[in-house]
């Protein structure tokens, strides 16, 4: 698919878990992408991530969940340069934990865009994905 064919290798495995690389397995069949979406509908007490139309429907339905589509677009967000940054810049897979940290930073970025009602849904959020961050289990790949 056009993953290999960009990232220039003969090898279409993906860099978290070891299968065989999709872009609907890079968002949402990894064992990653699972779990980090597993852990988002948790906290936000909704189910979302299991693949892009579950995420599109939170987009499209109303302004009432725009913290919650904040918050999908930087998981997304934070998924594609993370596994970026391993196929073309050497960086080393570690854990769920530094995916995680990487998606707080585009919520705190993005919480100046919403209006007072989203703004404090999505530091509830953010401060509930801080705390969970230390029950995240440590996957690390060689």
């Amino acid at each position: 698919n056009n993953l290999a064919k960009r990232r220039h290798v003969d090898d279409p495995t993906c860099v978290f878990c070891g299968e065989q690389e999709s872009i609907s397995h890079l968002f949402f069949d990894c064992v990653v992408s699972k779990l980090t979406w597993n852990l988002i509908s948790d906290i936000l007490g909704i189910t979302i991530g299991s693949d892009f139309e579950s995420v599109g429907r939170w987009w499209i339905s109303t302004n009432r969940h725009a913290a919650h589509d904040i918050v999908s677009t930087a998981i997304l967000w934070t998924i594609w340069p993370y596994r970026n940054a391993i196929c073309f810049q050497g960086k080393q897979w570690r854990n769920a934990q530094e995916l995680w940290n990487g998606a707080i930073a585009p919520c705190r970025k993005w919480k100046i865009l919403c209006r007072e009602k989203c703004s404090l849904e999505l530091e509830q959020f953010i401060r509930a994905m801080e705390r969970r961050q230390s029950e995240l289990l440590r996957i690390a790949w060689r």
